[in-house]
């Protein structure tokens, strides 16, 4: 791995992570929406949500509820390493179109620019929007 590279992904890790992660909290909708998944049912997976349909992702919500409890924290942890995985991801996938190094670097730190800074943090359904990147990615 590039070294530029993992220096940077360190720095993406470092400065969502440390100044967060004993003060980090869920909005007031996630809540509501993790809160279902500590005793599902089939309806819980297929009904919609806030007019969202998401039942691939509502099984990943289900997943980390199982292993993390409604631990914000955790749920951080999770955002940030699939934001890491994509950062990562973007990287390798210039680098195979451009066989360019620092054209691949910058495209990767082009990404890890986040829109809403806050949304990686404290908005555990914009999972779905990091996971979907991964796959597509991939």
């Amino acid at each position: 791995m590039n070294k530029r590279l993992l220096f940077w992904l360190i720095f993406v890790a470092a400065w969502y992570l440390i100044p967060w992660w004993n003060k980090v909290y869920f909005l007031w909708d996630d809540i509501e929406l993790l809160m279902r998944f500590r005793h599902p049912t089939v309806e819980t997976f297929l009904a919609s949500h806030q007019y969202q349909f998401f039942p691939v992702f509502k099984l990943f919500y289900w997943l980390e509820v199982q292993l993390f409890g409604v631990n914000p924290s955790a749920f951080l942890a999770v955002s940030v390493g699939l934001h890491l995985i994509n950062i990562w991801l973007v990287y390798v996938l210039m680098n195979k179109l451009t066989k360019n190094n620092l054209l691949s670097f910058l495209a990767s730190v082009l990404v890890s620019f986040n829109k809403s800074y806050f949304t990686v943090i404290f908005w555990p359904t914009i999972q779905t929007h990091i996971l979907l990147t991964t796959f597509s990615l991939l």
